[in-house]
């Protein structure tokens, strides 16, 4: 039996639930993209490479980690939003020991640019840096992330991101939508989904912001035709006829996807596994997809872009 002073305990369940609603986050003083550094400034050097191994000289598996930040560690705008300590002003998170993915990114980017603050030596070409850091809270980005398997490194990009976000915004609710963060200033596009009535003309359209663009490469040689598909414009018709709330009936609608805002970074990924019906097994594609070095993504976009 414990006695408890009913004051003390009245203070309890008031302070409580305001302690619990307390959400913790990365603080951060917010930049508009004119602010953000699309050219590099702070160094002009290439970073060092990540090791898949750790001090024992033992393999940790996580290519796919390795892949993903070090293309993140090259993406000018992102390491000097990241990097600049001016923007980033404090850490609930980690003063109450609780992971940030913001500060450990940054310290991963921050030991494979160590020219940066002039930590090489002589022999700084032939080091190495290390994620090592990241990987030991891998199942905090996803629960469906195990330690030391391979994953796949769009999954990892994708959620990686999220909890990014997540970690940025200073507000239980979800951000998706709040494209004032550096995270969608500098990465990812807007698409703009329409269906158009054939018979009064009507059109209803949708917009969602995606991290990555996932496109379909069946049947195809080039990145050229993988977006031309995607942003062909579809004949709703049959079972899959539009309802159309002008004509109050289904109608033939026409169907299509366009751009419509593209920040200054894509990912495109390939979506190169398929479900065969026939076999009821997952089929990789693995033919080769060509794209030129500066794809032109003019074709795909609204008129209305930015």
């Amino acid at each position: 039996f414990c006695a408890v002073n009913s004051s003390v305990a009245a203070d309890i369940v008031q302070e409580t639930p305001s302690k619990r609603l307390k959400k913790l986050f990365h603080n951060i003083m917010l930049v508009a993209s004119f602010e953000l550094e699309m050219e590099w400034s702070i160094t002009h050097k290439h970073g060092l490479g990540l090791s898949n191994t750790n001090t024992r000289k033992q393999c940790l598996n996580i290519c796919c980690i390795n892949a993903i930040i070090q293309c993140l560690a090259n993406i000018a705008p992102f390491v000097q939003w990241l990097l600049n300590k001016e923007i980033h002003m404090s850490c609930t998170l980690m003063e109450n020991n609780e992971f940030c993915s913001c500060c450990v990114l940054h310290s991963v980017i921050e030991s494979i640019h160590k020219s940066i603050q002039n930590l090489c030596d002589s022999f700084g070409q032939l080091s190495q840096a290390s994620a090592v850091l990241m990987t030991r809270y891998i199942t905090k980005l996803s629960s469906s992330f195990i330690p030391g398997h391979q994953e796949d490194s769009s999954e990892f990009l994708a959620v990686l991101f999220d909890h990014l976000i997540q970690c940025l915004s200073s507000t239980r609710s979800s951000d998706a939508t709040n494209l004032s963060s550096a995270i969608h200033i500098i990465f990812g596009i807007i698409l703009e989904s329409s269906i158009k009535c054939t018979q009064c003309l009507n059109e209803n359209s949708k917009q969602s912001y995606e991290r990555l663009w996932s496109i379909s490469i069946i049947s195809y040689l080039t990145l050229e035709q993988a977006l031309d598909e995607f942003c062909s414009v579809e004949k709703l018709t049959g079972d899959d006829q539009f309802y159309c709330s002008n004509c109050q009936a289904k109608v033939l609608g026409l169907q299509s996807t366009k751009l419509n805002h593209v920040s200054p970074v894509i990912f495109i990924q390939f979506k190169r596994f398929i479900y065969d019906k026939h076999v009821e097994v997952i089929r990789k594609i693995k033919q080769f997809i060509s794209y030129p070095e500066l794809p032109d993504i003019s074709p795909f976009r609204t008129s209305e872009i930015d």
